[in-house]
């Protein structure tokens, strides 16, 4: 079956870090933008990589560490970071982290290969 994406207009749910069936979903995706919201359980971690795209956390509840640029910066609920285009960077949960994250592309074929499958992250 495949993954219902958010139309325009639609309004759609989020999950809570405390629903314990919680999962990361993808929310929306575009030619031009994905928004995923990120469940992270304490100690899961997503190794270093990066995207052709500017990239927006905003963390809902709990806590994570985002590494990049050789040190640390620690995103906790109610905080906001972005990182440029083809930054290299990792999060880790530090006790559970519910976070949205939204790639924003320049333009189409940043977002997409020939055969119209969204490109694997750098």
């Amino acid at each position: 079956m495949a993954l219902h994406h958010a139309l325009p207009g639609e309004v759609m749910a989020l999950q809570a870090l405390a629903d314990t069936s919680a999962r990361s979903i993808a929310l929306v995706r575009t030619p031009l933008f994905e928004t995923i919201q990120l469940i992270l359980r304490a100690g899961d971690s997503i190794g270093e990589h990066g995207f052709a795209a500017t990239i927006c956390f905003q963390c809902l509840e709990g806590e994570a560490t985002i590494a990049l640029d050789g040190g640390e910066h620690g995103i906790k609920g109610g905080e906001w970071l972005y990182l440029e285009p083809h930054t290299r960077y990792g999060i880790a949960s530090v006790r559970g982290a519910n976070l949205i994250m939204t790639l924003l592309f320049e333009n189409a074929d940043d977002a997409v290969d020939r055969t119209g499958q969204l490109l694997a992250p750098t």
